[in-house]
């Protein structure tokens, strides 16, 4: 999809926004995450004594979603996010994140629609390779079947990606597809299929890449998620070689108050490349505040 096309399909939701926002109740969440944790990660500076940093970290999330419920069917959400990762090893800098969503859902008896677009920018202090700007199209639907325990849901994003140093273009379309079960009332069960077209300017760096990715949530007693999820790819470039990146997380919530919860993480994944020294792990332990303020009915 072109930047035009991402661009246009900003100004259809807007302009549907603007129709709707007459009616309805409006509901605005302002959001505060703050977490620390450690992190082992490569940093990519040929120029570094060491290519790697091992650092612990502090991550400061501030956020406000602005919903508007039009019917009982349809609703909107607007939400504006700022993500800001300081570490203790000076050489890892800083990253900063900036990030806007408009999304429109459909609610139906057995099926949920959902259109969205969303985009924005990341900065890294000491990398500014990897400084881009991005735009989205996120469109995802979801399928109850006969039996109400089984869902399907589809999605498909296609996204725009600048990364301003090496002034190359990346425009990737990844389309997934997967059952979720939920067991019981306190766990669900989920896997999806994907398949990544990847076109850039950068010589060598298109690819194509299938993978599959499963997890699982469950509640326990007391307003506790445990989750799990893990994710293998096959990414093979038209210039030839390959890479197979392999993701794992485990984590939990445990929500003391509707508006107030903590979280924990831990992650390891492996980008699967040549070099082998890139493997990355991480932990963090958090606090999320959201609280909901209504505006209008």
């Amino acid at each position: 999809m072109t930047c035009r096309a991402l661009i246009a399909a900003i100004g259809l939701l807007a302009g549907s926004v603007a129709q709707t926002s007459h009616a309805g109740q409006w509901l605005a969440t302002p959001q505060l995450t703050v977490s620390g944790g450690y992190v082992d990660t490569p940093l990519g500076l040929t120029s570094a004594d060491s290519n790697r940093v091992s650092s612990a970290f502090l991550r400061t999330s501030p956020g406000l979603e602005l919903a508007v419920f039009a019917t009982p069917t349809v609703e909107w959400r607007a939400e504006v996010d700022y993500d800001r990762v300081e570490f203790a090893e000076s050489q890892a800098g800083t990253r900063d994140t900036m990030a806007l969503r408009l999304a429109r859902r459909w609610i139906g008896p057995a099926d949920e629609v959902s259109l969205s677009v969303d985009g924005g920018t990341y900065r890294a202090s000491r990398q500014p390779a990897d400084d881009a700007t991005w735009l989205a199209l996120d469109p995802w639907w979801r399928w109850t079947l006969s039996d109400p325990a089984w869902s399907l849901r589809a999605g498909l994003r296609m996204q725009e990606t600048w990364f301003e140093e090496s002034d190359t273009e990346e425009a990737s379309t990844t389309l997934r597809i997967g059952p979720r079960w939920q067991s019981s009332q306190a766990t669900t069960w989920w896997m999806d299929g994907s398949l990544t077209l990847n076109r850039a300017t950068a010589e060598g760096s298109d690819y194509t890449g299938l993978g599959v990715a499963a997890g699982v949530d469950h509640w326990l007693p007391g307003k506790v998620l445990l989750y799990a999820l893990a994710a293998l790819d096959q990414q093979t470039y038209s210039a030839g070689g390959s890479e197979t990146p392999l993701w794992f997380e485990i984590g939990s919530h445990y929500r003391m108050r509707p508006w107030l919860e903590w979280f924990w993480s831990a992650a390891w994944d492996d980008p699967g490349s040549a070099s082998g020294d890139d493997q990355n792990w991480s932990a963090q332990l958090g606090l999320r505040w959201a609280h909901d303020v209504r505006l209008r009915n």
